[in-house]
């Protein structure tokens, strides 16, 4: 457990030296695997069972899908401290 909150500080520091597009642009590629990890992880929960290997498999799978999600969480919480540009909008003279 110590380990993963190390992980977790040693990602978070990084994520904040990180732009808002760089940030969207990894919680945007982590997002487009998580349904493929989720589905192996489904897969490997069948099977899961069957072999002492097996077993491993699926500890594996649920670790990525895990890795995943904490990936996006961290770049997501980065991403809401950058403001979003807001346009502004000035009077003519006309």
């Amino acid at each position: 457990m110590i380990i993963t909150l190390e992980v977790i500080k040693t990602l978070q520091a990084e994520s904040a030296g990180m732009s808002a597009e760089c940030l969207r642009r990894h919680i945007a590629d982590n997002a487009m695997v998580l349904p493929d990890l989720i589905g192996l992880a489904e897969n490997m929960s069948a099977a899961r069972d069957a072999s002492f290997e097996d077993e491993e498999l699926y500890q594996e799978a649920v670790a990525e899908v895990m890795s995943a999600v904490l990936l996006i969480a961290v770049f997501t919480a980065e991403l809401v401290k950058h403001p979003a540009p807001v346009a502004t909008f000035t009077a003519s003279a006309n």
